[in-house]
């Protein structure tokens, strides 16, 4: 069904006295020509001003045309169905799949009043188009009920539901607590639970966290979390594989008023490319799952040197700390490019070096009497993107440096070799 509506800003009664205005002053204005004319041209040129002028106050008034078209939408409930790997497992009421997947096929979705919709959750939410028992996989790591709350909700005003129905164990190990977003939603809510409502016991790791890029021989930290729940002084083993290989172990005593543990081992890597690097928790009696006793990360393993080069103008107290400084530091190899008097260098750089540098300090360089061909080789390595570190000197040649300002992380204004004394200015309400 479609409406329609025409409407103005004001008063029709508004409207229509300002064109008889109109009329009358377009009538005024042609009452005596000069020179005359007849009296059928007369009729045209009022009628054209008092058209004109209609058509203009006419817009003043902005007139508005609504169209409103009008459909039903038939309401929908939606199915949210747990699709984590608590579903898969065995508890004190028997064999969870199994009863899962019988209560789907005997709930009668066809019978309900309105579009069903079917969504599989974890830690994120799916929806399902041909529904069947077999579309669950059950393989989830992570339960995240407010979640799955949270995006139905966010569809129900565009597909009218009206309700959902949520088909899970209800142990949510992800996420916010989902009650506040059921509370959110301010529609029926209907639950059906799966499994024993006793808290299982189970052990479960739940995060790896570590360096993305490491380098061979330059040892990194791994932060691994874990859960027990149920147990009172077993001893559970964590273990650290590199690509299946033990790395380390450690132990720790379970203690029923504690849940959560943390644990750092230090990882030492000795081959170059992709390791998968794993968390293993050893298996306790009356687990509910031993599915999620690990978890794994990928790991990207460099060579074992980060090549640094160094270019100064000039020996000097700053070229040695940052020389000692980076000797300290471990799987870094050093370049050093120490300008002599003239254009000469104690170690002449070649596009060789430079080009297996991976980074770049400038200590006091370039200088006035730094040869033009080794300013363009060490912007050429520059523009591949490594990075680059500057220490201005008292001899440094910002001339020279200015050819190199597209990779400066400054904008160099004055040329001239002069110190000043500086202080920051800084915007307290920026912080």
């Amino acid at each position: 069904m479609n409406s329609y509506f025409f409407t103005i800003s004001s008063s029709w009664l508004l409207l229509t006295l300002f064109c008889l205005m109109a009329l009358a002053f377009s009538y005024y204005s042609y009452r005596n020509t000069v020179p005359p004319i007849s009296k059928s041209k007369k009729a045209i040129l009022v009628g054209l001003r008092t058209l004109a002028l209609c058509l203009l106050i006419f817009v003043l008034f902005e007139p508005v045309y609504t169209i409103i078209n009008t459909f039903e939408l038939e309401p929908q409930i939606a199915v949210l169905l747990d699709d984590s790997q608590s579903l898969s497992a065995d508890d004190a009421a028997g064999n969870r799949t199994n009863r899962y997947k019988e209560l789907l096929k005997n709930i009668h979705f066809s019978d309900i009043n309105g579009k069903v919709r079917f969504y599989k959750f974890s830690n994120d939410i799916k929806n399902i188009d041909n529904f069947s028992p077999d579309s669950l996989r059950l393989d989830g790591q992570l339960t995240d009920i407010s979640y799955a709350i949270k995006t139905v909700n966010h569809l129900a005003g565009e597909n009218n539901i009206q309700a959902m129905l949520l088909i899970s164990d209800g142990a949510f190990n992800a996420g916010n607590n989902p009650i506040f977003d059921a509370e959110n939603f301010a529609k029926p809510i209907y639950t059906i639970g799966i499994g024993d409502t006793s808290e299982p016991k189970d052990i479960a790791v739940i995060s790896l966290l570590t360096n993305e890029i490491a380098y061979i021989d330059n040892p990194i930290p791994v932060n691994i979390n874990f859960k027990a729940i149920g147990y009172n002084g077993e001893i559970v083993k964590l273990t650290l594989l590199d690509n299946g290989q033990k790395i380390s172990e450690q132990e720790f005593k379970i203690f029923p008023e504690r849940e959560n543990y943390t644990a750092i081992f230090e990882y030492n890597p000795a081959v170059e490319g992709v390791r998968k690097i794993t968390a293993t928790l050893s298996k306790l009696d009356g687990e509910i799952t031993d599915k999620n006793n690990s978890y794994s990360e990928f790991v990207k393993i460099l060579k074992n040197k980060r090549s640094v080069a160094i270019f100064a103008g000039s020996p000097s107290p700053d070229f040695a700390f940052i020389k000692r400084v980076l000797k300290a530091e471990k799987g870094v190899e050093i370049m050093e490019f120490v300008q002599k008097q003239g254009s000469n260098f104690y170690v002449q750089p070649t596009p060789q070096l430079l080009a297996s540098a991976d980074m770049f300090i400038f200590c006091g360089f370039p200088i006035n009497s730094t040869p033009q061909n080794i300013i363009d080789m060490v912007n050429l390595e520059i523009n591949k993107g490594k990075s680059l570190f500057f220490i201005a000197g008292l001899t440094t040649d910002y001339g020279k440096l200015k050819q190199m300002q597209d990779n400066m992380p400054f904008v160099l204004v004055s040329s001239k070799q002069q110190e000043l004394m500086v202080s920051p200015n800084i915007n307290v309400e920026s912080l």
